[in-house]
């Protein structure tokens, strides 16, 4: 079901260069083992273990140049994106029925070669290309309120008529398009009552820096960038399935957006699949945490009984020894020259034993002493 993608051997060199591997593989819908295979098939150096995290602490990594096409080697490779997710067979249905009209040349999504009549968002857009700036990548950058579209400035007014009639095919298909966020930058769309997030971006070629030899040190960027003209769309949410359309040895950007669309409804199939059963491993991970925690207070509320018990058998033995010198007080000779505060002694003495005892032998009383100490009430 999911459509195929031609890469060419640059375009993955640089791609792997730029970016963790585990990150590329997500972008193609494939695993990074696949990725490492593709790489080996096509001759491409890739990363040593741990370069992404010296270049993460700033320390010097260095990039392997990509070596001449060997012969026999192939120049392009065709990845087969893979959903991860099983799909329903009603879903199958449905995304078949997408297909078949996505890829009905009677569909197909032109892109026309004016900005007039565009759509307000392309308008609203637009409009902020008079105040952009380039950030450091040199790809123009366009405040609140605007579509999301990181590009250089020489491709901004591409990257505007792609998503003018992608935009427009959209909303003609039943998926309003809308800006969201803080500052309305996420540019979304609603497909199957889920909002996706999407955009184009513009890739960049790192140069270094020559730095100036008169300095002991140079605390400025070590590279430039500079806009390489290669367009991406790419849907920006998480889920197992290929996100990313880009321009290629043997297609353009403006091509695809029939393609395109397509992966916004497959998108829109898996997210709802993968939240409802995201949603029941929740559920499944708040019973199994409500089980651990009432056997753990069952383990604890067990530990207070034992304890208890032992006290109380503990207490038993010592009221004994109670009731025995309660006699032998009883029957001593000083009794009798001081009977009468003896006697009281010995009243109230064998009532608090008499108390004690009759809680000791009562195993409800003790239950209720060892619930207390647990703070359970």
């Amino acid at each position: 079901m999911s459509d195929s993608i031609e890469i060419t051997r640059d375009q993955l060199y640089e791609a792997i260069w730029s970016k963790p591997t585990t990150a590329v593989a997500k972008e193609f819908g494939i695993s990074d083992v696949a990725i490492a295979k593709i790489c080996k098939k096509l001759d491409i150096p890739k990363p040593k273990l741990g370069y992404w995290a010296k270049k993460q602490h700033g320390k010097r990594v260095r990039q392997i140049a990509l070596p001449p096409v060997k012969p026999g080697t192939p120049e392009t490779y065709t990845i087969h994106p893979s959903t991860g997710v099983s799909l329903p067979e009603k879903v199958q249905e449905s995304i078949s029925l997408h297909h078949a009209f996505e890829t009905d040349e009677q569909n197909r999504i032109i892109v026309k070669d004016t900005l007039r009549n565009v759509h307000p968002l392309v308008r609203q857009t637009n409009d902020k290309l008079q105040s952009a700036y380039a950030d450091q990548y040199n790809r123009l950058s366009l405040g609140s309120n605007r579509l999301d579209i990181w590009v250089g400035k020489d491709s901004a007014r591409r990257a505007l008529l792609i998503m003018d009639a992608l935009i427009k095919a959209l909303e003609r298909r039943g998926y309003p398009v809308s800006l969201e966020g803080d500052h309305k930058t996420t540019t979304t769309v609603e497909v199957q009552d889920q909002q996706i997030a999407f955009g184009i971006t513009e890739a960049v070629k790192r140069i270094e820096r020559i730095q100036d030899d008169d300095r002991e040190y140079s605390w400025g960027r070590n590279w430039d960038y500079i806009p390489t003209g290669t367009l991406a769309l790419e849907i920006k949410e998480r889920f197992h399935g290929q996100k990313v359309i880009r321009d290629g040895k043997t297609q353009r950007l403006e091509d695809c957006l029939n393609r395109f669309t397509l992966l916004l409804i497959k998108a829109a199939e898996i997210i709802k699949i993968e939240d409802v059963e995201r949603e029941a491993r929740w559920r499944e991970y708040e019973k199994e945490r409500e089980r651990e925690q009432l056997a753990q207070r069952k383990r604890e509320l067990e530990k207070v009984r034992s304890e208890q018990f032992f006290k109380s058998a503990n207490d038993w033995q010592q009221c004994q020894m109670v009731r025995t010198y309660i006699s032998a007080i009883t029957s001593s000779e000083n009794t009798a020259s001081n009977q009468t505060e003896i006697k009281a002694w010995i009243t109230w003495s064998t009532e608090k034993l008499e108390t004690l005892e009759s809680k000791l032998l009562n195993p409800e009383l003790i239950e209720l002493d060892s619930i207390r100490a647990q703070n359970y009430w």
